[in-house]
């Protein structure tokens, strides 16, 4: 059987980027991926929510915090 092969993507979107399944999974997760050089698209964050950039970030950065172990 042949492989199949994905074409490279542009980047990533996360819909509901500040939703709970953002904050406790999906960035922990993309945190990993680029920590272990694994992600290699940009990632976009799209939200109904209104928040500044920084606010933003400051909710990524505390939700991969939290996930960290002791």
């Amino acid at each position: 059987m042949q492989a199949l092969t994905q074409p490279v993507a542009d980047a990533l979107v996360l819909f509901g980027a500040t939703g709970d399944l953002s904050k406790r999974k999906l960035f922990p997760a993309l945190y990993h991926l680029e920590r272990h050089g694994h992600l290699k698209v940009p990632v976009v964050g799209v939200a109904r929510s209104v928040w500044d950039d920084a606010g933003f970030r400051q909710h990524a950065h505390d939700s991969i915090l939290a996930a960290i172990p002791d």
